[in-house]
């Protein structure tokens, strides 16, 4: 059918009829399921908060609300929403000219009567396209839209003022009736006490117990009646429950081991329930210490389990690795550290951690979950032995007759090891006052040995010393430690000197004296033993048995003749 003309502004405006009337529909249904909502929440709130039902009506009425409140937004919110975008599958262009012909009495059936006219099949019909088009002309200044007015929605305002009025009276006066009423219907399961004329008052702020640890309660009344005793009801137990000096009431749950559901009970009234939550501390299992040992020492690696206490030596690697439940952060505090150091965790129950010893110290272990730490601190210790110094001592002999040699020997000694011994010198001329630079000579020794004996003869023939010639000299000794570098000890500086001719002849000479003056002495002994001697002969001529005098005398004459023989002989 050819294009009509005005027939395509008519259908324009009438589908713009179409979306004012489906908004007007959104706009009402808006106001009365807001009415509908309101009113059935003040209704039900009433009857609960007045009536207390049990856990079967409450349940009730809690979904007979929800029901209510889904019908009203599926039947006045949602499926004006549907039919808004949805023009043409609900409302059709006859039914809409009938609403505003009915609206415009100037319109009456103009036009439905156009509509139906161009739903016609009248191909190439000129009669019926002017006739249509005429009519078309006649609505076009009509504005179709005002046919739905907004403002009429105003008379719903009242199904939605009047609830809306008394929820916000009972707000400012009674709130109770909503904050008492509405928990109750939706936990409707939760067993809900009478109102008693005295409060219950849990003193536990936080009612978070931890598994197999003691757990206790703590209870009070405030208000008028007091009652005098108190029960708990739990697991269909019935317990009384202590009252301390300061009037507590208390009960303690020994080791629990699940959340635990309880309420208080007194002169015949039932508190509100409670739920213990029971949660777990971060727990070690157990832990395993790996000890890496500095390779110098020859010693064999070690293994550890549950032993943190550690005596190593200096430079040895810790491998720790703990093995923990119910844990999500372990760190690790050393006593010389400023900061804790988190362990990393290759798994959910392993962590590790790694640390070379070169001091002695104290650790700390500090599990951590959301919940808490460790109970109790665990804390260790680390003992480390230090690689010592080596030991040395030196004795010495010199060829005093023709100076040519010079015998050293002693004993060197470490905790650990030795790697080396030397005699350092040097020598001073007689002839120049500069000291030579030291020389060292490296004497054998077995670096496996700790403890051991050296000896060594030095030839200072072949250093052709000359008169008056001086030799400064020490021993000195290293260990073999490999983690500080190798540590030495000294042995006291000697000197030795190569006397002069003069210096000779005066030496013999002060022996000589001094030989002499021991062989006057001698001789003098000699005379005073002589009449000693004389003397007992006297006194055992006329004796025939010898008393203890004469005896003591004897041995007096003995000793005193075998020390001239060693004065003698030497």
């Amino acid at each position: 059918m050819a294009r009509v003309q005005g027939y395509e502004d008519l259908l324009g405006r009438l589908q713009a009829y179409k979306k004012k009337y489906y908004q007007n529909l959104l706009i009402k249904g808006i106001l009365l399921a807001l009415a509908i909502a309101l009113s059935a929440y003040l209704l039900v709130n009433s009857l609960e908060y007045s009536l207390r039902f049990s856990t079967p009506l409450r349940a009730v009425l809690l979904f007979g609300f929800l029901t209510l409140v889904a019908w009203a937004l599926f039947r006045w919110i949602l499926h004006p929403i549907w039919k808004l975008f949805t023009l043409d599958r609900h409302l059709s262009d006859q039914e809409a000219a009938g609403q505003i012909g009915r609206y415009f009495p100037q319109i009456k059936d103009k036009l439905l009567n156009t509509i139906q006219l161009h739903d016609l099949s009248v191909s190439e019909n000129a009669l019926i396209s002017a006739s249509i088009s005429q009519k078309s002309q006649e609505v076009s200044k009509i504005p179709f839209v005002d046919a739905v007015n907004f403002k009429e929605n105003r008379k719903y305002l009242k199904f939605l003022g009047a609830p809306l009025i008394v929820v916000l009276i009972i707000l400012l006066a009674a709130p109770q009736l909503f904050t008492e009423s509405t928990p109750r219907l939706i936990n409707f399961n939760k067993t809900y006490a009478p109102v008693a004329p005295f409060n219950f008052n849990l003193i536990n702020e936080q009612l978070t117990a931890f598994k197999n640890e003691d757990f206790s309660l703590a209870l009070n009344f405030s208000g008028t009646a007091i009652p005098n005793t108190a029960y708990l009801r739990t697991n269909d137990r019935r317990i009384k429950m202590q009252r301390n000096d300061q009037g507590l009431f208390e009960f303690t749950f020994t080791k629990i081991q699940s959340n635990t559901e309880f309420q208080f009970e007194a002169a015949g009234y039932n508190s509100n329930s409670y739920t213990i939550e029971v949660v777990s501390r971060p727990n070690l299992k157990s832990f395993d210490i790996d000890l890496e040992f500095p390779r110098y020492l020859q010693k064999q690696n070690e293994s550890l389990q549950n032993t943190g206490n550690l005596q190593i030596p200096e430079g040895t690697t810790i491998n720790w690795s703990f093995k923990a439940l119910e844990t999500e952060k372990i760190t690790l505090s050393f006593a010389k550290d400023q900061r804790p150091n988190e362990l990393q965790t290759s798994d959910n129950e392993l962590f590790e951690f790694k640390k070379v010893a070169k001091s002695s110290d104290q650790y700390t272990l500090n599990l951590q979950n959301e919940y808490s730490s460790n109970k109790e601190q665990i804390e260790y210790r680390i003992d480390v032995i230090e690689d010592k110094y080596p030991e040395i001592t030196l004795d010495q002999f010199r060829d005093t007759t023709l100076f040519s040699y010079m015998v050293f020997g002693g004993n060197i000694s470490d905790d650990y090891g030795l790697s080396q011994l030397r005699l350092y010198y040097s020598v001073q001329r007689s002839n120049d006052s500069k000291k030579s630079s030291a020389t060292g000579i490296p004497i054998s020794l077995k670096t496996q040995s700790k403890n051991q004996s050296y000896f060594f003869q030095w030839d200072i023939d072949s250093l052709r010393l000359e008169e008056g010639d001086k030799v400064n000299y020490y021993l000195q000794v290293w260990d073999n430690d490999g983690v500080n570098g190798a540590k030495s000890t000294k042995t006291a500086q000697h000197a030795f000197k190569l006397p002069t001719k003069k210096e000779i002849n005066e030496a013999l000479e002060k022996q000589a004296k001094d030989t002499e003056n021991q062989i006057d002495e001698s001789l003098q002994d000699a005379k005073e033993l002589s009449e000693k001697i004389e003397e007992a002969e006297d006194r055992l001529k006329t004796k025939k048995t010898l008393d203890w005098q004469d005896k003591k005398l004897l041995e007096e004459i003995i000793e005193r003749k075998e020390a001239l023989s060693k004065d003698i002989e030497r």
